[in-house]
C-alpha cells in the first residue's frame, strides 16, 4: 500500500492506476499459466499482490479526485461497500469451480476477465471526468488546509472559471449560479 501510494503521488492517479491494473492483470495471467513454469506462482503472487492495493489506496483517491466534496463521504463508502460485496460473493466462486472441473485455473480466467472489465470501467470513468474534475479541484484548492490552501487570487479566478464552464458544458450546474471558491486571500464567486 505504501509503495502504490508514493507512484500515485510520483505519476499520478490514472498513470498509477493503469499501471497497478496492469500488474494484477499479469499477476492473474501468471496465475493461470502457473503450471507451465514454477516461476509463475511467485510472479503471479508478486504482481497480483501489488495491483490488488487498488482496491484500498485507489478507492480513496479515485473518490477525492472524481467526486464532488459534498458526496466524497457517500461515494467513499458506496466504493467500498461493492469492492468488499464483489469479494465476498466471488470467494464462493473458486471451491464449486474446483470441484467441477478439478482445476483453480478457471477461477483464474473469471478473476482476469473480471479485472479486465473492471479497469476498463476505471479507466474510463477516469478519463471522461478528469478533465471536470481537474477544474473542480483547482477551483475549490483554497477550501482545504495545506499547500493547496495558497492558490493565487487569480489562479482562483481562472480555475473557477474553468470549473464553471465544465459544469455548464456537462449540465450539472443548472441552477447552481451562488457557490464560492474559497482561497486564502478571500472568496471568488463562481
Amino acid at each position: 500500500k505504501f509503495a502504490s501510494g508514493f507512484l500515485f503521488d510520483l505519476i499520478g492517479t490514472i498513470r498509477g492506476t493503469i499501471i497497478l491494473f496492469a500488474f494484477m492483470f499479469a499477476g492473474l495471467v501468471f496465475a493461470c499459466l502457473s503450471s507451465l513454469n514454477p516461476v509463475f506462482p511467485f510472479l503471479a503472487a508478486v504482481l497480483f499482490g501489488s495491483g490488488v492495493t487498488l482496491g484500498s489506496v485507489g478507492i480513496s483517491l479515485w473518490s477525492i479526485e472524481l467526486s464532488t466534496p459534498e458526496r466524497l463521504t457517500s461515494t467513499v463508502k458506496n466504493l467500498q461497500i461493492a469492492y468488499v460485496m464483489g469479494g465476498f460473493l466471488f470467494s464462493m466462486v473458486p471451491g464449486p469451480l474446483m470441484d467441477l472441473c478439478h482445476s483453480y485455473v478457471i477461477s483464474y480466467e473469471i478473476l482476469t476477465a473480471a479485472a479486465a472489465v473492471c479497469a476498463l470501467i476505471v479507466v474510463g470513468t477516469y478519463l471522461r471526468y478528469a478533465p471536470r474534475a481537474e477544474a473542480r479541484r483547482n477551483a475549490f484548492a483554497g477550501a482545504g488546509a495545506g499547500a493547496n490552501a495558497s492558490v493565487a487570487p487569480a489562479s482562483a479566478k481562472a480555475a473557477a472559471s474553468t470549473y464553471a464552464a465544465t459544469q455548464t458544458r456537462s449540465g450539472v450546474r443548472s441552477g447552481r449560479t451562488d457557490q464560492n471558491v474559497c482561497t486564502s486571500s478571500g472568496a471568488v464567486k463562481l
